[in-house]
């Protein structure tokens, strides 16, 4: 397992971010667990990575039931469009995700598999 920590202020995503495009070129045989430290995470604006592609790597998303993932009420906050994208997210809030274009999904599947464990979802 290849631990990445997302653990900088919440509100500035900085290392949240830099993790998922982290994840995208990890190998098949790693799983890439990103631990988010408690608070909420602004996922509105347009450096927002919304749409990456994990082509190999096994991603769990751990948000230990205190980060709040929060789209602004302005898009949706990921879009899994690759056969072999494989994520879990467990204890996350993701909140506010709304994409008309995507019939307002908040996390949107098109390929490959995502689970979701104890997750919510708010308004």
């Amino acid at each position: 397992v290849h631990q990445v920590s997302a653990d900088c202020a919440p509100a500035r995503n900085c290392s949240l971010i830099a993790a998922l495009r982290a994840a995208e070129s990890m190998p098949s045989e790693v799983t890439v667990h990103i631990a988010l430290a408690n608070g909420t995470y602004d996922c509105s604006g347009p450096e927002w990575p919304f749409d990456f592609a994990l082509v190999h790597a096994l991603l769990l998303l751990d948000g230990g039931g205190g980060a709040v993932l929060d789209g602004g009420g302005r898009r949706q906050l990921f879009h899994f469009s690759v056969s072999t994208n494989r994520v879990r997210m467990r204890g996350l809030v993701l909140r506010a995700a709304y994409a008309a274009q995507f019939d307002g999904a908040a996390v949107l599947v098109s390929l490959g598999s995502v689970a979701l464990e104890s997750c919510t979802f708010q308004d």
